[in-house]
């Protein structure tokens, strides 16, 4: 049942992976040659179907084994259907394992025990038995000080030609600044970016997916938050330069209409993966969606916007629930071996103290997030306070200096590989445009007067969108 589940259902293959690591834990001979095939298959981004596995298991001359065992492979109601269903299966499969290899070792033992063994090979044998009835999976991850080694002097070697060509390690953040420090998200990371509500969580996000993906890096993003329509809004302002607001609210005129299409067109042709349904929070669900990405879209980098409204059965209380999500996108991270970036809310504490800057002991209100996170950046942005009349001075400048209002301020709060430090960068929020120098982006557009709105609505209605989307075929939309 449980390897016709996967034939039917490969987003979970990575799940009973994990659990199931061995074909020996099968004890049924044809189960184990179908795991196997189902296995090398998906290890190989291949596509995976009932033919597809038959033909694997005849080039491997075992499908007279598979004929004579009579197994199908159809779906039916008896087969596993959902997540979990083929994890309680699967820790099934994996348990009569246990039970039946403790069993061996109990007659071995039981045989040792009346000879004149000594006691200390008594011992290893019931530890053995200990051993197999603890058994958790997870694959043989033995390597020797000499292995690591030559892998730890192979990844400096690599390094150091990136150097020498003017590139970086990791995938690029689209700063000079954060790539100079960080050299880029690296794959053994899992990044917070922590900031209250205003602060501009999303758009930073949208910032380092777009720079990601404009380098050729495939990105997968979650927002549990909001439809991917919306996220692409926000890229389409980004790229084009007309406020958010105003692309939402349709208050726009022909000109900028082109402008907005052309960026939507061009983000079209990015290799930016969106999972569209927002009722699907658990934690779990979301790698084996981003399992699937990265073995047929080959991604690099995960975002997920935000983690506080991300899901995990068996936890109530919000502390133990974050702190459960926090290892589970840990977990996560290290299977995948690709940076994941979760956004995340500050704790209110920033808004009962004088200097609401973000700290590190923000996120200790946070579940594990401090203590799994290799990189915390709090989000900070001047203008916030700037509006609401709250004088707040830049640390960083001698005597009563205010913040620039178009400053944007990343805190490096915890940075496992490197210096805790501040980054300023330049932001206009309304179009999501971020910049390393003051007055480098797209100019903002300022909204038309309300009784142009009729005649603008009218224009874009007889303008022919062939003109942009003539080199891609039919129109997206």
């Amino acid at each position: 049942m449980l390897v016709t589940s996967l034939v039917h259902h490969p987003e979970f293959i990575s799940i009973v992976q994990k659990l199931i690591p061995y074909d020996e834990v099968f004890q049924d001979e044809a189960a184990r040659m179908v795991y196997s095939a189902i296995r090398e298959l998906y290890n190989e981004r291949a596509e995976i179907k009932n033919l597809s596995v038959f033909q694997r298991l005849r080039s491997k001359d075992q499908f007279s084994i598979i004929r004579r065992e009579k197994i199908s492979l159809s779906n039916d109601e008896m087969v596993p259907q959902t997540e979990r269903e083929v994890f309680d299966t699967a820790e099934g499969v994996l348990s009569l394992f246990r039970r039946s290899r403790a069993s061996d070792l109990n007659i071995e033992l039981n045989s040792e025990l009346k000879k004149e063994n000594k006691d200390s090979e008594v011992a290893e044998l019931v530890y053995k038995t200990y051993e197999a009835l603890t058994l958790t999976g997870g694959g043989i991850l033995e390597k020797t000080a000499k292995d690591s080694g030559k892998n730890a002097l192979a990844r400096i070697d690599q390094n150091m030609k990136l150097q020498q060509t003017g590139k970086i390690s990791g995938v690029t953040t689209g700063s000079k600044k954060l790539d100079s420090i960080l050299g880029g998200w690296q794959d053994d990371q899992m990044i917070i970016i922590a900031g209250r509500p205003a602060m501009g969580k999303t758009a930073v996000g949208i910032d380092f997916t777009l720079a990601a993906a404009e380098s050729g890096a495939g990105v997968g993003f979650f927002s549990v938050e909001m439809p991917s329509e919306q996220i692409t809004f926000r890229m389409a302002a980004r790229k084009s330069g007309v406020p958010y607001q105003r692309i939402r609210k349709g208050e726009i005129d022909i000109e900028e209409y082109k402008r907005i299409e052309t960026a939507i067109s061009e983000i079209g042709k990015l290799p930016i993966y969106f999972y569209d349904d927002m009722s699907v929070k658990d934690v779990r669900k979301l790698e084996a969606i981003a399992t699937e990405w990265k073995r047929k879209k080959d991604i690099k980098l995960i975002i997920i916007d935000y983690i506080q409204y991300l899901d995990i059965k068996g936890y109530k209380s919000s502390y133990d629930r974050v702190t459960e999500i926090s290892k589970a996108i840990k977990t996560m991270q290290r299977n995948l071996k690709i940076p994941v970036i979760a956004l995340a809310q500050l704790s209110r504490g920033t808004e009962g103290r004088t200097d609401p800057r973000p700290k590190e002991s923000d996120l200790r209100d946070s579940g594990q997030l401090e203590q799994d996170a290799s990189l915390v950046i709090g989000l900070f942005n001047p203008l916030y306070y700037i509006r609401k009349g709250i004088k707040i001075y830049d640390e960083l400048e001698d005597g009563e200096v205010l913040f620039d209002e178009k400053m944007y301020c990343y805190y490096i709060l915890k940075n496992r590989d490197g210096e805790a430090c501040r980054v300023d960068r330049y932001a206009d929020l309304g179009t999501n445009h971020f910049s390393d120098y003051r007055g480098s982006g797209q100019p903002v557009v300022m909204p038309e007067p309300v009784n142009a709105a009729v005649k603008n609505a009218q224009q874009i209605h007889n303008y022919s969108r062939n003109e942009v989307f003539n080199h891609l075929g039919e129109p997206p939309f």
